[in-house]
């Protein structure tokens, strides 16, 4: 995702995290074109990534196809003042802070464009977000969306609803296809490979339902049974799916082949309860680490003996609710998830960088919200993205109380002295 920018932003930062291998590594991310992308997609996704490449804006007032996108100015052009009604407060001047005006259900990024991909409800929609200036494109959705998912390519999401999937062109801005689904979409995966990959809400022990977009065949994962509830991320390779299951005890994480596009279940990880996973995962950019919501760092590898193996755990994070890392800068940004709403501690409203040997090093408060008596409601973490060149970091917060009086979501974006 990052594409070589200059090792220079954190020099007295980085003690103990050498950049020199990173940066080398660091290249121009692959453009990765389905070879199901008709020729008006082909010709919007070269335009993409060119002004990408070139560092030019996307312009925020394109206007959509046949009316299914509409450009919403959704905040100001600057931070927000404190006590400003809109509702987030700028705690750090080099911050940028700006409310959002609509409930987010799920939310990932974009690098090819530069934007925070997110859906929402009342009304439904798929949101594309500029993460400085929060100006926002709609795609407004027949039903009500409960995840989405970005191709590695960034140039596709996949929305998933009770019993469907929408499948929309991001440069397009508009819906290519919706196609039924034989389950309630908890989660979803939207791979390289024309599949799309879902995880069912509900009925216990289930199976990973896989649509073929070219098609909208739907086939099962074979193998073991999933439990349903259970959370899932693509690894950077294309390979392979990692899932995290919840409502079993202990916890574990395990493994699903798609290098043939259907499913097959491989393996969990050696542990049974020897460390806490927790529900939720989230890789390394180069795929080489898995982060536990519980903070337990494995390995993730195509040999089953070291694949899933415990290597190490985030320094004083119990609990984390979003996670992201740079290969550029070697950092780990964590957003803490908080314990009790009714009495978050500091800690919990935070974002937190983390080194290469797992301690931290950094901590900057989040973005407060204020209700309409003028009292200070605290953001938490809800999302966490690094920029395409791994410059910022982008992070949806959350007020941890939520009331009519307030908006509740505003986006923050970290960068230059607000990292050192």
């Amino acid at each position: 995702m990052p594409r070589g920018w200059v090792c220079s932003l954190l020099p007295a930062l980085l003690l103990a995290v050498s950049l020199s291998a990173a940066c080398k590594a660091a290249g121009p991310a692959a453009k990765v074109v389905p070879d199901f992308l008709d020729p008006q997609d082909a010709w919007e996704a070269a335009n993409t990534n060119r002004r990408a490449a070139i560092g030019g804006p996307i312009d925020p007032q394109l206007s959509a196809e046949s009316g299914s996108g509409t450009a919403v100015d959704s905040g100001p052009k600057a931070p927000l003042a404190v006590g400003e009604s809109a509702g987030a407060t700028a705690l750090l001047s080099a911050n940028v802070d700006r409310a959002i005006t609509f409930k987010i259900v799920d939310a990932e990024y974009s690098a090819a464009l530069d934007r925070v991909v997110a859906v929402s409800t009342g009304p439904s929609a798929l949101k594309l977000m500029d993460p400085e200036t929060s100006i926002t494109e709609e795609i407004a959705l027949s039903r009500v969306p409960t995840a989405v998912s970005v191709s590695p390519d960034g140039m596709y999401a996949a929305v998933g609803h009770d019993k469907f999937v929408t499948y929309i062109s991001l440069p397009g801005k508009r819906i290519v296809r919706e196609v039924a689904v034989t389950a309630d979409v908890l989660d979803l995966v939207l791979a390289g490979n024309s599949w799309v990959y879902v995880f069912p809400r509900r009925d216990q022990w289930e199976t990973i339902r896989a649509l073929e977009l070219t098609t909208g065949r739907e086939v099962q994962h074979t193998g073991e049974e999933i439990y349903a509830g259970t959370l899932a991320r693509l690894h950077p390779d294309g390979m392979a799916i990692y899932g995290a299951n919840n409502g079993l005890s202990p916890s574990d994480i395990e493994k699903y082949d798609i290098s043939a596009g259907a499913p097959a279940y491989k393996y969990d990880s050696p542990y049974h309860g020897n460390y806490a996973m927790c529900g939720n995962l989230w890789f390394s950019q180069d795929g080489a680490s898995i982060f536990t919501r519980c903070g337990a760092v494995f390995r993730a590898t195509t040999v089953r003996a070291t694949d899933m193996t415990y290597t190490g755990n985030l320094k004083g994070i119990s609990r984390i609710q979003a996670l992201a890392h740079s290969g550029v800068t070697g950092l780990i940004a964590a957003a803490p998830q908080v314990q009790s709403t009714s009495n978050p501690s500091s800690a919990e409203t935070e974002i937190r960088l983390y080194d290469a040997q797992l301690n931290q090093v950094i901590a900057r408060q989040l973005p407060s919200f204020r209700d309409a008596r003028g009292r200070e409601v605290p953001g938490a973490g809800k999302h966490v993205f690094y920029s395409f060149d791994g410059s910022r970091i982008h992070v949806i917060a959350q007020a941890v109380t939520a009331t009519p009086s307030i908006r509740e979501f505003a986006l923050a974006s970290y960068g230059g002295s607000d990292l050192r």
